[in-house]
């Protein structure tokens, strides 16, 4: 993993994890169908796009497969998924 890569995964993951708490509390707090309440929800939808993005990120460090971006949409227990699914190895140029 690139030194590029490790910093686009972390800060996926942490802006995607705030942003994704902080829409859910916004959600709660607020009354159902008013403009705060939408926010939240619009939070919510951004984090898990930020979190997934993060997520590709370590999809294209274990060089997986491209569908596997997908299970970045599960948050942590995507990011947990990705985490543990060993690596492609890398073929050695004496190889081809």
């Amino acid at each position: 993993m690139t030194p590029d890569q490790r910093t686009k995964l972390s800060q996926g993951i942490a802006f995607g994890v705030f942003f994704q708490y902080l829409g859910y509390f916004i959600k709660d707090v607020a009354t159902k169908r008013t403009p705060p309440y939408v926010g939240g929800v619009i939070g919510i939808v951004m984090g898990i796009i930020i979190f997934a993005w993060g997520c590709s990120h370590l999809v294209a460090a274990k060089r997986l497969p491209k569908w596997a971006n997908f299970i970045g949409l599960f948050s942590l227990v995507g990011l947990a998924i990705l985490w543990w699914w060993p690596a492609k190895p890398e073929e050695a140029a004496s190889q081809r």
